[in-house]
């Protein structure tokens, strides 16, 4: 009878156990969920997985180069018009410092202050690029700059086009 008791003590006890261990692991997994969900700014992980794809093929398909730094003034993102421009590969443009790339570029100025510059005209060895400076922000913080590139004779060229004038 006692024995019998015990038996019955121990599986209420486990019983206990199991039941707040799967409470425990459900509210873990609850706030693991949101913290994820809030990470990918209140998207799922497959609509987050779309965007990043069709953000990509936009990306990839604009004639205007486009190359992202960090806050140390390294690439950290580059699509395949700026690697044309610059005569290069889109990969390893990745990683490198931009003065390595555009010795003539200066990114400072947007990344210590915050502000856009537009139409500047740079000379690389294989051509001359108007590009444009911008800060990207987080925060009211620039954690980084967006260099957007057009070549400048096709610019001039067809500006010439829409005003019908050449020089």
């Amino acid at each position: 009878d006692h024995i019998s008791r015990m038996r019955g003590d121990i599986r209420t006890l486990f019983a206990a156990m199991g039941i707040l261990l799967l409470l425990a692991a459900s509210s873990a997994s609850m706030v693991l969920s949101v913290s994820i969900k809030d990470s990918l700014l209140g998207h799922e992980p497959a609509q987050m997985t779309q965007s990043f794809m069709a953000r990509e093929e936009v990306f990839s398909s604009l004639e205007e180069g486009i190359l992202s730094v960090d806050r140390q003034g390294d690439i950290i993102l580059a699509n395949r018009a700026a690697a044309e421009m610059l005569n290069a590969d889109k990969e390893t443009l990745v990683g490198k410092p931009i003065r390595s790339v555009l010795p003539s570029l200066i990114v400072d100025d947007v990344l210590a202050e915050g502000k856009s510059f537009y139409n500047q005209s740079i000379s690389t060895p294989y051509s001359t690029i108007l590009c444009d400076k911008l800060p990207i922000r987080e925060r009211q913080k620039n954690i980084g700059a967006v260099v957007i590139l057009r070549n400048k004779t096709e610019a001039t060229r067809l500006a010439e086009q829409l005003t019908g004038s050449t020089h």
